[in-house]
């Protein structure tokens, strides 16, 4: 059996978190089953490898993706399609599941302004954005059709849409937390540089803590970037921009502080990477936030005294936090029958769906 994902961006350079949520599925459905797996993105067709843990791309040259979609659908006995991605691949994948009567997973990866899903009613009416939702709804009465959440936090919100709704959180590499390596009043921002991350208000709320030694880094890129770094030019700010994983994980590891004051998230990946390093968590006040990080994080919203958030999470222990994160999400501690749940896949290393 085969397991189709669906995902916009997979197969550009620079490896995002959509892209390692992937791997690491992948890698969890490989090593717990017979399923395969195979990529669609916008930028071809990819199979994974479990030999090498990696993904070969489909270098047959047909003019169009749709005609490789249509041959693996032919090649391929195919039980799920996953959608990872918000927009067209849900109606693509909607329209597929239809024709070969498989299950369709759609992964909310986002609950806030502009996605499919917001608790809260948008500032500015957008008309496609209200057409997709429309048709989202309408997709999600189907028999076929699940509804994949990383947490019970928009559980309710869901439950007018569906019925079949599947919690089934992101997962990621074991973190190691060494106090020897912590370096003291260091503050870590890992994120997409992007005006809902709301970069400029954790910079203003650092800088404004008069910490003599303040050492504050700030990973990734995006179309603030420039903005941001003429801004902070004289301020303890190093903007490192985008750098490889694993480079990324050498400053979850030094850094006793990780601050994300973002508007919304689905399940924050930075977030319980850096928890699983042992990093004392400053994130905004969202439900998406709470029911990931628990009482193992300070939750700040606009307004709050930024200070005292600091005084708070002095009482943080970064031993627990990181024993914690790694329990709930890591690859090397996560329960592999979950998988039934998401895919109705069994440990016997065949599909029961």
């Amino acid at each position: 059996m085969t397991i189709l994902h669906f995902i916009n961006s997979f197969g550009e350079k620079r490896l995002g978190g959509a892209e390692r949520n992937i791997y690491n599925l992948v890698k969890l459905i490989s090593n717990s089953s017979k399923e395969k797996n195979i990529i669609v993105s916008r930028n071809g067709i990819w199979i994974y490898c479990k030999n090498n843990n990696s993904f070969k791309k489909d270098l047959n040259k047909n003019f169009f993706l749709i005609t490789e979609i249509i041959k693996n659908i032919y090649k391929n006995n195919i039980n799920n399609i996953h959608v990872h991605s918000n927009g067209h691949y849900i109606f693509l994948g909607y329209l597929i599941a239809l024709i070969i009567k498989c299950r369709l997973i759609i992964k909310i990866t986002r609950v806030g302004e502009g996605s499919l899903i917001n608790r809260n009613k948008d500032r500015l009416f957008n008309f496609k954005l209200s057409i997709k939702r429309l048709l989202f709804r309408y997709i999600c009465k189907s028999n076929l059709v699940y509804i994949h959440i990383m947490s019970i936090s928009c559980l309710e919100i869901l439950s007018s849409y569906s019925k079949k709704i599947i919690i089934f959180p992101n997962l990621i590499k074991r973190g190691y937390f060494d106090p020897n390596i912590k370096i003291k009043d260091s503050f870590l921002i890992s994120s997409r540089l992007i005006r809902r991350k709301n970069i400029d208000l954790s910079l203003d709320n650092l800088i404004n803590l008069n910490i003599k030694n303040i050492k504050i880094y700030v990973l990734g890129d995006g179309p603030e970037g420039s903005r941001l770094r003429k801004k902070y030019k004289n301020q303890s700010v190093s903007f490192l921009g985008y750098l490889e994983h694993e480079n990324v994980y050498d400053f979850y590891k030094i850094a006793e502080n990780f601050i994300n004051l973002s508007d919304s998230e689905g399940m924050s990946n930075s977030l319980i990477e850096a928890m699983s390093f042992g990093c004392k968590c400053i994130v905004s006040k969202i439900l998406e936030n709470i029911y990931t990080a628990k009482n193992y994080a300070i939750y700040y919203e606009k307004g709050d005294d930024f200070n005292s958030k600091i005084m708070e999470s002095i009482k943080l222990k970064p031993k627990e936090i990181s024993n914690y994160a790694n329990s709930k999400f890591s690859l090397d501690y996560f329960d592999s029958k979950k998988l039934g749940e998401l895919y109705k896949i069994d440990n016997s290393n065949f599909s029961s769906w």
